[in-house]
């Protein structure tokens, strides 16, 4: 299962071995037609038709567009459907879990001037907020800036959930246990969901069990992201100057998958609806399509699939 590995990077990501970031490659998504792609329910063997699919993205108030992070199909999808509620006539926010609230001031002025977008990388100190390929996410600041529509950072700080994972939360300085999100750990399905992940991502790469104090750690370091995400999202939705705006959520997989991390601690703050989309290779689709579209979350994985070659 391809979610193994990315938690399992998010989790070395955490406490500090990160990957270097390449920055100079040309990415080419794949074709995907907007206006006849394939896309079903978590059941369906039917392709939906895309005023179907329309229908579904704006029945929502927020969207959820899960990533493999830099893969360039998972972001042909959430282009993809950034053009499918834009031509429908929705407004909308796109919030990213690529970068902190830190980053906005550089963000803004670039959405709002003309600069090439290498300049951007630059002014995000991408590598270091991210540190994945800038030019798998090219396309999706090159369009939001074209059309006017804005980009929120919603992730936690850098180092806030690198200082959970380091140590007991006794031990955190005050300073940054000040800026911590409530951690709601008394949620038995994310956590079971979670541990199961970190514990198959370790033996499948070789890797000694975590000890049970490790994995508080850690799973208190991916409760500094959901939580934090979940706050911002909460505030873009409840937002009274864009009452009707659908806000669509970029993040991994991990975040998303089952509704587990982000999508129903969103929906417990403001009650509304959301829609998770996943993309899926065509070679997982049959795994995929096991589950009723109406089996309640966390059973099934998401509310549409959308395939990618």
């Amino acid at each position: 299962m391809r979610l193994l590995p990315l938690l399992l990077a998010a989790t070395l990501l955490t406490v500090g071995v990160a990957a270097c970031a390449g920055t100079r490659h040309t990415v080419t998504y794949p074709a995907i037609d907007v206006d006849a792609p394939d896309v079903r329910d978590p059941s369906g063997r039917a392709t939906l038709r895309a005023e179907a699919i329309a229908a579904r993205l704006r029945a929502a108030r927020c969207v959820y567009v899960a990533e493999q992070h830099a893969d360039p199909a998972y972001h042909a999808v959430q282009r993809a459907v950034l053009e499918r509620l834009s031509g429908s006539g929705a407004e909308v926010v796109i919030a990213v879990e690529w970068l902190p609230p830190s980053a906005e001031p550089a963000l803004d002025s670039w959405l709002a001037g003309r600069d090439p977008v290498a300049t951007l990388m630059t002014a995000l100190d991408w590598p270091r907020r991210w540190g994945h390929e800038f030019a798998a996410y090219a396309p999706i600041f090159r369009w939001a800036r074209e059309r006017g529509v804005p980009i929120a950072p919603v992730n936690a700080e850098r180092d806030l959930a690198r200082a959970v994972a380091r140590a007991p939360l006794a031990e955190v300085p005050p300073e940054t246990r000040a800026q911590l999100p409530p951690l709601d750990t008394g949620n038995p399905p994310h956590r079971a969901f979670f541990d199961a992940m970190m514990r198959a991502a370790m033996a499948g790469h070789g890797g000694a069990p975590l000890a049970d104090t490790v994995l508080d750690r850690y799973y208190l370091a991916q409760l500094v992201w959901d939580e934090t995400m979940s706050r911002r999202v909460a505030e873009l939705l409840t937002d009274p100057a864009h009452p009707g705006r659908v806000v669509v959520v970029f993040a991994g997989v991990g975040h998303i998958l089952h509704g587990l991390g982000v999508p129903q601690r969103v929906n417990a703050l403001t009650g509304l609806p959301f829609t998770i989309v996943l993309p899926v290779p065509a070679a997982e689709l049959a795994e995929r399509e096991t589950v009723a579209s109406d089996a309640p979350y966390p059973i099934r994985d998401a509310d549409l699939l959308w395939v990618v070659p």
